[in-house]
């Protein structure tokens, strides 16, 4: 049995480089199960499904798609390179999703206003334990504040992307044990509890966006089952997604919104697949020209232009919660894999005009080429609740300059 990502097993299929390339032919023969397959980037969607074929037809494999949210990737008459021989591995699907519904959906009218952040703080501080799920990092900082405001001696946990690994797992920790205990639990994350984060409220805040992505919201409602329904309030948020998929992916969500109305049933698989298309038909699947390279017998290109996760587009930057001093003196002292290894878990990527920021404030410190992290006498830009916030004018600790 090999667990690997999606990211390095579509990676080493499209690789032209003999250390990925050798590991390829023990793909032959087996069972690949591909969890969370609604997450494969459309871009790349073409080549992923051409390449899935393949495995299938001339390597002897069987691919098994698993997902709450099912991708029409199919073949069919306007997509004759989808996926072909593809069935349910159950019954009566529709039937099966009914009978496993565990929450209840409420969606906002039909073209009415974005609601306010104080206004959801509102509804969300009428929860003994909620969920509120949203955009963007910034949108969590704000209404975690929101709700501090309002209830200042009650805990409000905050979880992004601007904390790292080692902050998250705490803060997941703590607030598992408060739903344990079954007191008070307010939370705000951006969408990085969609996946992989086994916790369990009795009410979900979503922030408008792709029908999958509000599915997978509510995995995170009524998880275990213990109520008759939990509720999930899909509402229009004062920010949009980010540009690309995720904001096409809302305009069909709007869309079929606007078709079916507030009875819009996201436990029916057949909505999904009407989703699915729609998106799709909507984006370019070949983004990178990747099957053009590949006709062309370019290898090097292809292996170069598909990255599932493009590189640069952020920066990593080591900040100094726990024991991340510890390892970053023992980087200083010579770099070895099992140190930077360890770093990993205190790693924040931020986007470049944050990074240029820091830099210009002098609040980064280059330990060895390449790998940044928070100076000293800034430490205090990174939060216990909200982890890494810049700010306008990143300011360093006065303290920490004086001798």
């Amino acid at each position: 049995m090999i667990v690997t990502t999606t990211v390095q097993f579509f990676e080493s299929l499209f690789s032209n480089h003999p250390s990925r390339c050798r590991k390829i032919h023990n793909i032959s023969r087996s069972v690949i199960i591909l969890d969370e397959v609604q997450c494969l980037p459309p871009g790349f969607l073409l080549s992923i499904v051409e390449a899935l074929n393949e495995l299938v037809s001339d390597y002897g494999c069987t691919v098994v798609l698993s997902t709450a949210t099912p991708p029409a990737l199919a073949a069919r008459e306007r997509f004759a390179q989808g996926l072909s021989g593809i069935r349910p591995i159950v019954a009566n699907p529709k039937e099966m999703a009914e009978k496993l519904k565990r929450v209840e959906y409420t969606w906002p009218a039909v073209g009415s206003p974005p609601i306010p952040w104080p206004q959801l703080a509102g509804a969300m501080i009428e929860c003994q334990q909620v969920l509120a799920v949203v955009h963007r990092r910034n949108d969590a900082r704000v209404l975690a504040q929101e709700l501090l405001s309002l209830r200042p001696t009650e805990p409000v946990w905050h979880l992004s992307a601007l904390m790292c690994a080692a902050h998250r797992t705490e803060v997941l920790a703590q607030i598992k044990g408060r739903l344990a205990e079954g007191g008070p639990c307010r939370v705000v994350s951006t969408q990085l509890v969609e996946a992989g984060v086994d916790i369990d409220f009795p009410v979900v805040y979503r922030a408008m966006g792709g029908l999958d992505s509000i599915v997978q919201a509510a995995g995170r409602c009524n998880r275990e089952g213990r109520l008759k329904k939990g509720t999930v309030v899909v509402f229009r948020s004062e920010t949009t997604p980010p540009s690309g998929t995720p904001r096409q992916a809302m305009g069909v969500t709007e869309t079929l919104l606007n078709e079916v109305g507030v009875s819009l049933d996201p436990t029916n698989p057949e909505l999904f697949e009407k989703y699915f298309r729609i998106l799709y038909h909507n984006l370019v699947l070949d983004a990178k020209r990747i099957q053009t390279l590949r006709q062309d017998f370019n290898f090097a290109s292809v292996g170069r232009e598909f990255k599932l996760i493009e590189d640069g587009f952020t920066t990593p930057v080591v900040v100094l919660y726990g024991e991340a001093e510890e390892y970053l003196q023992d980087l200083r002292r010579g770099p070895t894999r099992e140190t930077m290894r360890r770093l990993q878990r205190f790693i924040v990527n931020i986007y470049p005009d944050a990074f240029a920021k820091l830099s210009s404030a002098g609040a980064l410190e280059e330990v060895i080429e390449g790998i940044f992290a928070l100076s000293k006498p800034f430490e205090g830009l990174y939060d216990s609740t909200f982890g890494l916030v810049v700010g306008a004018q990143p300011q360093a600790d006065p303290r920490a300059l004086t001798i």
